[in-house]
């Protein structure tokens, strides 16, 4: 019955979205019209081929969201769908229906298996049903829509299309033309994702330089601030990116 009612949710939601044009274009995950992981990839190989065939620079960073369904707040869910502007009703249906999201805790004991009270959420979104993959792109819209505000790295003459980023539910990969380019937008990111209640997991972020066909060595890194610093990917490590395993540019097969 849960899921037959939060599929029947979506409908009104993907229709506020789609006749708004609110959504992202970048965000191609949980939506229609799109095979989100092959678009995905092969956006990332046209971006990797024009940086090799046309000798440019280019900087990239993969960055991973730590606990990112977990780490929704139902407060901050709410305005940012009042921010969408969807339907009063359908705003406090999402409500009543966050208030009843709940959890016991069954334990054997000596005196049998005994069941706890009712233990509400106050953050996080359940996986599993239609709903919530669409909230949690919802969520994390904002930050999109700053991401492709950027420069990001514009493909060679005649296709001339910017491209900023590549994003599904909270896989995310960003593009920027130079390393200072890519630093700032970075530090952007991670300060807007804040503002929403994500963290990054810096352990499992990485970025890559390439000029002029061949790869950087930057042991450093990109430093966000004193305590957060984002390592390179060295040449021949190994990165999953939407369950591709993508390795340094020198060894990447260009054929």
């Amino acid at each position: 019955m849960y899921k037959w009612f939060t599929s029947c949710l979506l409908v009104p939601t993907d229709k506020h979205l789609d006749e708004y044009d609110l959504m992202e274009g970048a965000e191609r995950g949980a939506r229609g019209g799109c095979s989100g992981t092959v678009d995905n990839l092969l956006i990332d190989r046209t971006v990797a081929l024009d940086c090799h065939r046309r000798r440019r620079n280019l900087s990239m960073a993969w960055i991973d969201v730590k606990k990112a369904y977990d780490s929704v707040d139902h407060g901050r869910l709410n305005g940012v769908l009042m921010l969408h502007r969807f339907p009063v009703w359908l705003c406090r249906v999402i409500g009543k229906l966050c208030k009843s999201w709940n959890t016991k805790v069954v334990v054997n004991t000596r005196k049998g298996w005994e069941t706890s009270e009712p233990i509400r959420f106050n953050k996080g979104l359940p996986q599993g049903d239609a709903l919530c993959p669409r909230l949690f792109t919802v969520c994390l819209n904002p930050v999109a829509w700053k991401i492709s505000a950027t420069q990001g790295y514009r493909l060679s003459k005649p296709i001339n299309v910017k491209v900023t980023d590549l994003l599904y539910i909270d896989d995310l990969k960003i593009f920027a033309a130079s390393e200072s380019k890519l630093s700032r937008v970075m530090k952007m990111l991670k300060t807007a994702m804040g503002d929403v209640g994500f963290e990054w997991n810096p352990k499992k972020c990485a970025v890559l330089h390439v000029r002029r066909r061949m790869q950087v060595s930057d042991d450093a890194g990109v430093r966000l601030d004193e305590a957060a610093r984002i390592p390179s990917l060295e040449d021949g490590k190994q990165y999953k990116f939407l369950g591709v395993l993508e390795i340094g540019y020198r060894r990447i097969n260009w054929s």
